[in-house]
């Protein structure tokens, strides 16, 4: 999904309903302190590349 994001084949309604799925899981995430595992980075860079101008 990134990946068609960065090639702009996604409109905006996708690329935000993936960025409140992200934001979702990162929240589970640190609910359960997993802050340093892989698929907690993985989420953040996720949420990075999706993020306007890379903030």
């Amino acid at each position: 999904m990134v990946d068609l994001a960065l090639l702009g084949k996604l409109d905006e309604l996708a690329i935000r309903n993936y960025r409140i799925h992200l934001n979702g899981l990162q929240a589970r995430l640190e609910a359960a302190n997993l802050q340093q595992t892989a698929i907690y980075q993985e989420v953040e860079y996720q949420l990075h590349l999706t993020t306007p101008n890379g903030c």
